[in-house]
Formats: C-alpha cells, structure tokens, sequence
C-alpha cells in the first residue's frame, strides 16, 4: 500500500491494521467536486467501513459528504500533515 510509505504515525498503521485495509483508492483533491458520489461509485455496495485520509489543511467535510450518499457507511477521516495534494481512501 502506498499510504504506508507516506505515513510514519504507529496509530494510523495500528488502524489500518485494526480495519484489516486491504485496498485502497488514491486520487488527487483536485479533480473531484463531490466525495459522496465519488465514495458511492468508487467503493463496493458492501463495503461497511472506509478510512479517509486527507492533508492536514484539506478544508472540505468529507465525511457529511459521503454520509449524505450512502448512510450506512462507517467513515472514518484522519487530516495528516504528511499527505500533500491526494485523498486516500481505505477499505
């Protein structure tokens, strides 16, 4: 996973752990208006948790976002001063 090379905090390596991540989506802030459409298109009707990981000065409410599209998702949204430019999405 390419999030693990960027990050160096034990307690999101511990959560994604926790999770058991096994994939994950990367794209650049810029190129996407509408996270809640994006999530729904992008993740698998079975998913039930994601982990969001954004850059620390990201000023968007991702997760009212994704909740507004598929309710039953648990979202979880960690601002990292290591990610620049990109939005992870683990599930």
């Amino acid at each position: 996973m390419k999030i693990l090379e960027v990050i160096k905090n034990d307690m999101v390596r511990e959560l994604i752990t926790k999770f058991n991540v096994t994939h994950e989506l990367v794209v650049s802030i810029s190129l996407v208006t509408n996270w809640g459409k994006f999530i729904d298109f992008s993740i698998p009707k079975d998913v039930k948790n994601i982990i969001v990981i954004v850059p620390e000065d990201f000023d968007c409410d991702v997760r009212n976002q994704i909740k507004s599209v598929r309710r039953e998702l648990s979202v979880i949204v960690l601002k990292l001063p290591e990610i620049k430019g990109k939005l992870y999405v683990l599930y």
